[in-house]
């Protein structure tokens, strides 16, 4: 091992900010003590691969990790109905499966395999098939949480209002 591989927490800052990382001295410091980089303490100083420092990529954590969980959970969701709607109609599915196939004889595999209750998904095939275009969008996006979506689908309907602009979406389709 070449004197030149590893470098101080002040140069593996300098070679992250160059990379465009921008991770402080108490990041890489966390990061060396938790193991997530290639260092040796020496003393009290701790050495860094220059290596590890240019391969690592931080986990996204906070609002980008919420979002992009969220989004995977409900696309997985909408996939999921969408299958046991086809298999309920005797229908081809009309996406490729991502999990194995099982049999659909209630809502309580899709429900445990997007993470929710029963009653999430049932209130979610009613948005489905009621809302407009821009409502269900919302929901998909995870602008709307599917209860508020649920919400606004019942008042709609009671005042004639949401099923109208469904209907006219369907149409068309």
């Amino acid at each position: 091992m070449r004197n030149d591989d590893f470098i101080t927490i002040t140069q593996a800052t300098e070679v992250s900010t160059s990379l465009g990382e921008r991770l402080s001295r108490s990041q890489i410091h966390h990061l060396c003590k938790t193991g997530k980089l290639v260092a040796e303490k020496v003393g009290t100083v701790w050495l860094v691969s220059r290596k590890s420092i240019e391969v690592y990529k931080p986990e996204k954590t906070g609002f980008a990790a919420v979002w992009e969980k969220r989004r995977s959970e409900q696309d997985a969701l909408d996939n999921e109905i969408r299958k046991a709607v086809a298999k309920a109609k005797g229908t081809p599915s009309p996406v490729t499966p991502t999990v194995p196939e099982r049999e659909y004889t209630d809502l309580s595999y899709v429900a445990e395999l997007a993470g929710v209750s029963e009653d999430t998904v049932s209130k979610y095939i009613k948005v489905k098939e009621k809302a407009s275009p821009e409502l269900m969008e919302e929901v998909l996006s995870g602008k709307k949480e599917i209860e508020t979506a649920y919400r606004e689908v019942q008042e709609g309907v009671k005042s004639g209002t949401q099923s109208k602009k469904a209907k006219v979406a369907k149409e068309d389709k």
